[in-house]
């Protein structure tokens, strides 16, 4: 047992139980006292900063980004112009599955994708997308396996 332990549990010899009491309530009136907390340092510059640094780099990014978009490989272009195509056939699908009819244009489906044609024959369609000499076209109720396989190569970067 500490000495403070000691003095906390027993009474000295010297010491009178008016004395004792008195130590007691004033331990606990310390402890019961509100702490004062240390002023906390404003945030707001700190936050500033990373704002700035959060801007900066997105800038950075899309500068460094635009010069890649222009150089795209004839094999990458036509895959992503297909996964564009894929993501078109899949919201025209919805939006008919939800009105029954289909849209007259792409900007129904807020779709503004340029050398992208949409031609509505009833209730079939037909999207036309050309790439470099090549045209790629989608009827509806074909096989999407093609265009959907265009998603794979992008995400694991097996374009040739």
């Amino acid at each position: 047992m500490t000495p403070r332990e000691a003095r906390k549990s027993t009474l000295s010899a010297s010491e009178s139980p008016a004395q004792y009491f008195e130590e007691i309530l004033e331990r606990e009136a310390t402890a019961a006292r509100p702490r004062t907390l240390p002023r906390r340092l404003s945030q707001v510059p700190l936050l500033l900063t990373l704002l700035a640094v959060a801007i900066s780099l997105t800038a950075w990014n899309l500068i460094g980004t635009t010069g890649n978009l222009d150089s795209l490989r004839a094999g990458e272009e036509e895959v992503a112009t297909r996964f564009t195509l894929y993501l078109i056939v899949q919201t025209l699908e919805l939006y008919r599955d939800s009105t029954g009819t289909l849209p007259t244009e792409l900007e129904v489906l807020n779709v503004n994708e340029e050398g992208v044609q949409y031609a509505v024959s009833g209730n079939a369609y037909e999207l036309r997308a050309k790439v470099g000499e090549r045209e790629i076209v989608y009827r509806s109720g074909e096989d999407m396996s093609e265009l959907a396989r265009a998603y794979e190569l992008l995400s694991r970067n097996q374009i040739q």
